[in-house]
């Protein structure tokens, strides 16, 4: 089922809010901490033949969404209802935080144990507009990266394609690695009191991230070791 959600207008507004990469994925964490989600977990996948096929993903474990929880977080302009998992009731969140960095983007959750439902938010050049499908794919490369996935009972997994070349300037695996370190900087220095005190526990990949106390200047600054999936 398709459906046309808004057209190239609102698109172009939508994707160019200023969101950095480094706060988009913030956004993303902060949803997940709402969410009661005690692992957040993101990571790259390059693609060395076709670079255009990289892709972002972003995971937690918090109280995922069902079907009408879904297709309100992924309407433009959504109600806020506190009803709704976090992921719909911040309305453009996801959907600013994802389009600023991407032209498409897929989201899978799962509820309570229950069937992973799915839906992806793309723009159609052609039509010049927004348009949404339901039922799509993982990435087949998604398994290499984290094959416990299919494991999990109940959670969120966000993927971003068709990166934006204005904000992904990758030309090989070291220009990934500079926006992951970035990334991974802001996030263990934004959520730093969330990771001290043990609220929730952030993954790069396999990697688990540790806090950057932002009062001591010394330690505001951290090696983060190279991981490469191809």
């Amino acid at each position: 089922f398709r459906s046309q959600v808004n057209n190239s207008m609102i698109y172009l507004m939508v994707s160019n809010l200023g969101h950095t990469i480094e706060t988009a994925v913030a956004d993303l964490l902060d949803n997940s901490i709402q969410s009661k989600a005690q692992n957040f977990r993101f990571g790259f996948y390059y693609d060395d033949i076709k670079p255009k096929n990289s892709f972002l993903y972003f995971f937690d474990d918090g109280k995922g969404m069902d079907k009408n929880e879904l297709n309100n977080a992924m309407t433009i302009g959504s109600e806020q209802d506190k009803s709704f998992s976090v992921h719909s009731k911040f309305g453009l969140g996801l959907k600013i935080a994802s389009l600023s960095n991407c032209d498409y983007f897929q989201v899978f959750s799962q509820k309570d144990g229950g069937e992973v439902i799915s839906k992806r938010m793309f723009y159609d050049e052609a039509k010049e507009n927004l348009l949404t499908d339901e039922n799509t794919n993982i990435p087949e490369k998604f398994n290499k990266i984290f094959p416990s996935f299919k494991n999990e009972k109940s959670g969120t997994l966000i993927i971003w394609s068709q990166l934006k070349p204005n904000k992904f300037k990758v030309k090989s695996h070291s220009d990934f690695f500079s926006i992951s370190s970035k990334i991974q900087s802001h996030i263990m220095l934004t959520f730093h009191r969330y990771i001290e005190n043990k609220k929730i526990s952030i993954f790069y990949n396999d990697e688990k991230l540790e806090f950057i106390d932002p009062t001591i200047p010394s330690l505001n600054t951290t090696k983060l070791e190279t991981q490469y999936f191809s």
